[in-house]
């Protein structure tokens, strides 16, 4: 079983979103996994951050976890 450890990009959104989705048990239309809140707190530009702010691990190509850096004012 290989695990992986790797930043996402915004093609990873709709699996970030699903993986979200199925372990916090939310409805597809909570603002937390939408599109453009997972591109604001992920990858939108930051001059006090270069690139994802997004991680995942995926095992044999599945993300099984996720996690951001909360960049700060």
């Amino acid at each position: 079983m290989k695990s992986e450890f790797k930043s996402t990009t915004p093609q990873d959104a709709p699996a970030v979103s699903a993986l979200l989705q199925r372990i916090f048990g939310l409805a597809s239309d909570t603002p937390l996994i939408e599109p453009r809140h997972l591109y604001w707190k992920c990858w939108e530009e930051r001059p006090d951050w270069q690139g994802s702010r997004g991680f995942v691990i995926s095992k044999n190509d599945a993300f099984v976890a996720h996690g951001a850096v909360v960049a700060g004012a």
